[in-house]
């Protein structure tokens, strides 16, 4: 679940390509955390913003990240 979770947080190319003339589709409904990021930076040039956003993420993935290194760590010591 972890791992899934991590891999969801990082997915960009598929719904930016499935929506290329406008990224996020309609309504943001394809939006994800990482397209956000591109729109921030690239889009509406707010390359400080989209900084912040980027260190957030990987804050994000890095607690789930120690979060299933633990599960794993705890599951091979009590086998």
């Amino acid at each position: 679940m972890a791992t899934t979770t991590i891999l969801a947080f990082q997915l960009f190319t598929e719904p930016y390509v499935l929506t290329s003339p406008n990224p996020g589709g309609p309504n943001n409904a394809t939006l994800t955390p990482v397209m956000y990021l591109y729109n921030s930076g690239f889009k509406n040039f707010e390359f400080g913003y989209a900084s912040a956003v980027a260190w957030v993420l990987f804050g994000i993935i890095f607690v789930f990240t120690i979060i299933q290194y633990r599960r794993q760590r705890a599951e091979a010591v009590g086998s």
